[in-house]
């Protein structure tokens, strides 16, 4: 990252480049992707440094002159990086996703930290007032959707939610209007125009408004109530998963793996327990769980060099606003998960202050003909490597676009439509495992509709083959991207389980995979009742049995496992058990529930024969649950005789297969 003083027009551009990053990416979200506000803030963040950052190399190219900033802040900036980085080749399975993920924020935030230190020096305060703005409208946002105005001109859209703010969720806003109202005010505080001084106060009064309206709507029982992971699980995560790679941690974008695999079961308990987290309860537990030890400590290295320089550089006021800010940035992901827009203030307000503080490194280019070639080569280089990863991205995105397309268009219950915009979208980013698993539920459920004609022509019959085939390639593929993930390998045993009578084998693939989705998530009371269903529907009721009873060891509370069990039990004969589970079944189940009938009714003929029944047991009610019978596999198709698949393609990986399917396609 290099700067020069000699180019005006260019060290401008750059300049506004910075700041109308600061404006705009609060601000920024688009309706063309799946994800329509982290991805689009990321692309935005990662486009815009990136471009500038070439500019900056050009600038100087052309001026023949570098100039680099030492700042105090740039080891723990490094270590980070570096942490996320080797995490992310060691141990990340899905290396794509994590860099347009948590890798790829830290990574793009670094280089518009080294962007800021070293472009910006006087003209630091626009960036600043920038964030302010954009946090006066989105403030202006909230009390707008607070009092109706999107669900009044916006109904059956995003917008007409009350909760719906530019920022991506509450959490996000609060966060970001708490760190820019102690900007506000110190930048009031400090401002020595009065003009000046009160729209800054009036701009914190519409902040204070928002915030207090962002919060109440955060409160429990309230539609957009905040639920985030308990600090005592968060905790037992970041142990579990430090055990297991100390240095590393799970790998960058991977929390939802560690979490599934070693949530504490006291989760099951509370209202939590159908919730799974993609963040820890605050950024240093998410850091230890996904970046080790490695990341932990540069994080608190970054804590002690900013306390440090409080004391050292605290005298100077506006050095002392930045400071706040940072503190502020760092005080907030003590406390909760952190976000996109607090950690883009924070790297910020260090690039300024950095640059403030800091010690420059000057070298102007001797009059040298033989040295021009070399300058301008590595600078092309420099260029070129900030450049290409604009392509990838691009690729990413127009991938995204396809996929938002297809759900819009699965959404008309058009299936070819969804099926040609799936197919375009894979061919741009044939590692989206979401758009793996979308894909091969495509392909799916052509192939039913094919196979529920009444007289399926020779054509047809080739066709559903060839979907139900590629069906369960798409979402093999996709436990091949990610082996860790339990979203994918529950995908493939649904997969598997509603192609039983359509394929030879499914049946035995369907429990084979549904084995190891409860392996990846061990406190899942729901897969186990599907695995546990999928055994009674093949008539295994010894193995029925034996999942619903573990099912209840997960979450004693839950009724639907009872009933479960107990309809199993009754199917084996067991009449006594099976009353017993009926009955612990009605103890759980609300006095007012509409599913105590289907319940009593099963219960009454097992009564007349015994008589005396086992007496009540106790335990903690839960909230109203929706009672599921086992669930019966899939009829056999009329005119359709099962097809026959290759064993050896169509069944589903072992975890060891999963695990070294994956490494060579990084």
């Amino acid at each position: 990252m290099f700067k020069t003083n000699s180019t005006p027009a260019l060290s401008k551009i750059i300049n506004w480049g910075i700041v109308g990053l600061s404006f705009t990416l609060p601000l920024f979200f688009l309706l063309f992707t799946a994800d329509v506000f982290f991805f689009n803030k990321f692309s935005l963040l990662i486009a815009g440094t990136l471009i500038l950052s070439a500019l900056c190399v050009v600038n100087s190219l052309k001026n023949k002159r570098f100039t680099f900033t030492l700042g105090v802040f740039d080891l723990p900036i490094i270590a980070l990086a570096a942490s996320n980085l080797l995490s992310l080749l060691l141990r990340t399975p899905n290396k794509s996703a994590a860099l347009i993920g948590e890798a790829g924020v830290i990574l793009g935030l670094t280089v518009f930290y080294f962007l800021v230190s070293n472009q910006l020096k006087k003209n630091w305060k626009p960036a600043l007032t920038a964030l302010v703005i954009s946090a006066g409208l989105l403030s202006l946002v909230t009390l707008y959707q607070f009092i109706g105005v999107g669900e009044a001109f916006f109904s059956n859209t995003i917008f007409a939610a009350k909760s719906f703010t530019p920022a991506g969720n509450l959490l996000t806003l609060v966060s970001f209007l708490i760190i820019s109202l102690i900007l506000t005010l110190r930048l009031a505080l400090t401002n020595k125009l009065v003009f000046n001084k009160t729209m800054l106060f009036v701009a914190a009064g519409i902040q204070v408004s928002a915030l207090i309206l962002g919060i109440y709507q955060m409160f429990p029982g309230q539609t957009a109530a905040l639920r985030l992971l308990p600090f005592s699980a968060g905790w037992q995560i970041a142990i579990y998963a430090f055990k297991q790679s100390p240095l590393w941690g799970v790998g960058p974008n991977n929390f939802l793996s560690a979490f599934t695999l070693h949530k504490p079961l006291s989760l099951n308990f509370g209202d939590l327990w159908t919730m799974r987290f993609l963040q820890s309860s605050n950024y240093p537990l998410q850091l230890l769980t996904t970046l080790g030890l490695f990341g932990l400590i540069s994080w608190l290295l970054l804590v002690l060099v900013v306390i440090k320089n409080f004391k050292k550089h605290s005298q100077s006021k506006q050095n002392k606003t930045l400071l706040w800010v940072i503190i502020a940035s760092l005080a907030l992901q003590f406390l909760a998960p952190t976000n996109i827009l607090n950690l883009f203030v924070l790297y910020l307000s260090l690039g300024i202050l950095g640059r403030k503080t800091g010690k420059t490194v000057s070298w102007n280019q001797p009059q040298n003909n033989h040295l021009d070639w070399l300058i301008h080569a590595v600078g092309g280089a420099l260029i070129m490597i900030m450049l290409t990863p604009l392509y990838f991205l691009g690729r990413s995105y127009a991938a995204e676009y396809y996929f938002k397309a297809s759900l819009k268009a699965a959404a008309r219950n058009d299936g070819s439509a969804t099926y040609k915009l799936q197919l375009k979208a894979l061919g741009l980013n044939p590692r989206l495992m979401n758009l793996k698993i979308a894909f091969s539920q495509t392909n799916l459920a052509l192939a039913q509709s094919l196979a529920n004609r009444t007289n399926p022509s020779d054509q047809d019959r080739q066709n559903i083959v060839q979907l139900i085939q590629q069906a369960i390639a798409e979402a093999k593929q996709a436990v091949t991207i990610n082996p860790e993930n339990i979203i994918a390998w529950e995908n493939l045993a649904l997969i598997y389980r509603n192609l039983i009578n359509f394929a030879e084998g499914a049946d035995q693939w369907a429990l084979a995979a549904f084995t190891q989705a409860v392996k990846l998530d061990p406190g899942n009371v729901n897969l186990r009742i599907q695995l546990g269903g999928l055994y009674h529907a093949l008539q295994d009721y010894d193995s029925a049995q034996r999942v619903f009873e573990q099912a209840i060891t997960v979450k004693p509370n839950y009724a639907n496992a009872y009933y479960n069990l107990a309809v199993t039990l009754q199917e084996q004969n067991k009449l006594e058990k099976a009353a017993l589970a009926y009955r612990q079944t009605l103890n759980l189940l609300p006095a007012d529930s509409s599913e105590r009938a289907a319940v009593e009714t099963r219960l009454a003929p097992i009564e007349e024969h015994f008589r005396q029944a086992a007496e009540e047991a106790k335990t903690k009610e839960v909230s109203a649950q929706t009672l599921t019978e086992p669930e019966p596999v899939p009829q056999k198709p009329s005119g359709f005789e099962p097809i026959i698949l290759d064993e050896e393609k169509a069944a589903p990986p072992t975890p060891k297969e999963a695990t070294e399917a994956a490494k060579p396609t990084e």
